[in-house]
């Protein structure tokens, strides 16, 4: 069972488990008197061990307050064992002992082996769950918000790595679930929601197993004969097996630590990226092939959307951001740090002129030797983006645009679906849909087309060398343009970089010259 699949149904079914949780208590109640009047445990600790309860008898428990189902030992009815004399077993995970002769009598059948198996799974569950108390409806509700965003982000990063074939399924899931947090670890406050969060995922399906098993102790406690016999070993071999997986979610989730997880996503990330990289592009090859208009077609769309991210979604198409750029809870690096205005995150968009606008975009992979803290660029905006001019104007001219990534591709999801369904095409049958960086694709393939060079074009897309951008678009081929490559919106010679963009000494850079460096770099 796929982690990312249940917390989909846990956070659309949370409500059901408030709701549950007055009956659930109400049904725990008439359980226990029903319970109460079949085996009638007010019976005396002194009572003999098969009257009037069959093959059950009532044994103390270690902390010695109260009496404890168990199965009797083959014993005479009348004058053997008492209650009192029998060995103490645990049952339903309480604090008895497991019986001492039982365990070793080769005539247990299948049914008491998978019951004994149970029972530990049992034990072992409500130990890991003692001290965490009730969760109030108000923390619940912010847990079921928290997991739909973490299960769409897994979701998109379980799709985009390839599978390893040593790993299990759980190990793989518990993998991912450690990167996605650590994309979450810039505040120590997100970082302990998030992974709590998931915690009251794997807390709520371990309290559902133990009401199931619950059902099962007492179907094998009744004397009943026929087929529903038959399916009790299995029934609880498959509990065990549902407590044991959510136990080891439960525990390896509250064991992530969170440098960890920062490595674990700096590692995975690299990875998810060059695959939605490479994976866009064949993307854009279908795109352009099966629907030529497409970003016209996406960008109207969109334009019509009453989303609030329509406006990022614009941004990010017209300037081939990244989505990381608009991450609000990205932290800045050391060296954007020493830059003026680049302390807090998100795009901003300045209004100019009518139809001119500028963009601020602070660089999302920024080291020493790669990525710009920040560019500036200007753009020309078209008659069908008058909406967003518009808005600008009403905010003073100026806004400042942020957006957590996986919000972004959820809504490029939404836009898709309603501009192609679910059409797939191509022999490979591939399913159209447009993704961020497929906009990021089609603007480095519209600017050589345009004539800009390889520096230039690095410099338009973030690169801090040439060599990284010929990884984007397509590179022109034939003296006619494709339907598909479209005017871009910006305007050539007003890019600018924090840092200067180095040639690379491959002959596809040689190809370009450097920009001018008053032109090319932004003072500190």
């Amino acid at each position: 069972m796929s982690i990312l699949s249940a917390l989909r149904r846990l956070a659309a079914k949370v409500d059901n488990f408030l709701d549950s949780n007055a009956s659930s208590a109400a049904n725990d109640a008439q359980f226990a008197a029903k319970q109460r009047n079949e085996f009638d445990i007010t019976k005396p600790i002194d009572a003999g061990a098969s009257d009037g309860l069959g093959n059950v008898v009532r044994v103390p428990t270690l902390g010695g307050n109260g009496v404890s189902q168990a199965p009797a030992l083959e014993a005479p009815g009348t004058g053997g064992f008492k209650a009192s004399e029998q060995p103490r077993a645990a049952l339903q995970g309480g604090e008895a002992l497991p019986p001492m002769s039982a365990a070793n009598d080769a005539s247990l059948d299948a049914a008491w082996t998978a019951r004994q198996r149970l029972i530990e799974a049992v034990r072992q569950a409500r130990q890991a769950l003692k001290p965490y108390g009730d969760i109030d409806s108000s923390t619940t509700k912010k847990y079921r918000r928290t997991l739909r965003a973490l299960a769409n982000e897994m979701e998109h990063m379980r799709a985009t790595l390839p599978n390893e074939p040593a790993q299990t399924e759980a190990e793989r899931d518990l993998h991912i679930i450690c990167a996605v947090l650590g994309g979450h670890a810039q505040h120590s406050n997100t970082f302990y929601l998030y992974r709590r969060s998931l915690q009251f995922w794997a807390h709520e399906h371990l309290k559902r197993c133990l009401r199931t098993q619950s059902l099962l102790q007492k179907r094998a406690q009744r004397k009943s004969k026929g087929d529903r016999d038959h399916l009790l070993p299995a029934l609880m071999e498959r509990s065990t097996t549902k407590l044991q997986m959510y136990l080891a979610y439960f525990e390896g989730i509250a064991s992530l630590d969170k440098q960890a997880c920062i490595e674990a996503h700096s590692a995975l990330g690299k990875q998810v990226e060059s695959e939605e990289r490479a994976s866009s592009k064949k993307l854009l090859k279908t795109l352009n092939h099966h629907v030529p208009t497409w970003q016209t077609d996406f960008l109207a769309i969109n334009a019509q959307s009453s989303s609030k991210y329509r406006s990022h979604t614009l941004i990010q198409a017209l300037t081939g951001a990244r989505p990381a750029e608009f991450d609000p809870d990205r932290e800045a690096s050391e060296k954007a740090k020493e830059f003026k205005g680049n302390g807090t995150a998100g795009i901003v968009v300045t209004w100019l002129a009518p139809g001119l606008i500028r963009v601020r975009i602070p660089g999302a992979k920024v080291t020493d030797d790669a990525g710009h803290v920040e560019r500036v660029m200007e753009l020309k905006l078209q008659g069908m983006h008058a909406w967003f001019e518009h808005e600008l104007l009403a905010a003073g001219g100026k806004k400042r645009y942020t957006v957590r990534p996986q919000a972004l591709r959820d809504h490029y999801e939404r836009v898709s679906a309603q501009l192609y369904g679910q059409r797939f095409v191509g022999r490979q049958k591939v399913r159209l849909h447009v993704t961020p960086y497929c906009f990021r694709h089609a603007l480095a393939t519209s600017l050589r087309w345009e004539g800009w060079k390889a520096v230039e074009i690095a410099a338009a897309l973030g690169h801090r060398s040439t060599e990284t951008q010929k990884h984007y678009g397509f590179r022109k081929g034939g003296a006619t343009r494709p339907k598909a490559v479209q005017d871009s919106s910006l305007l050539r010679g007003a890019v600018k970089t924090s840092q200067e963009v180095k040639v690379s000494a491959k002959t596809w850079g040689l190809a370009s010259t450097v920009l001018n460096s008053e032109r090319a770099k932004i003072s500190p």
